[in-house]
């Protein structure tokens, strides 16, 4: 569901983007903070960031806008 429209790409900083990329492949937010090596509220918070940023509800809308707008870079996030 939207809160309002899509809004068009922003550019996420390094971080987001990698959280972006581990998000679309349908991990956790605890197996997000451990790759990223922080806690799972800092992930929580940021995919909250995210989802305001973009205009979207929810955690899978934001995989969805991130995989329609190219913020994937999951060969990058996992190393």
């Amino acid at each position: 569901m939207l809160r309002r429209s899509l809004r068009a790409p922003a550019s996420f900083g390094p971080r987001a983007a990698q959280v972006a990329a581990l998000l679309t492949l349908g991990d956790s937010n605890k197996a997000i903070a451990e790759q990223l090596h922080t806690s799972a509220r800092t992930i929580e918070g940021e995919i909250q960031r995210m989802c305001s940023e973009t205009g979207v509800d929810n955690r899978a809308a934001l995989a969805a806008w991130c995989m329609r707008w190219g913020e994937r870079g999951a060969a990058t996030a996992r190393n």
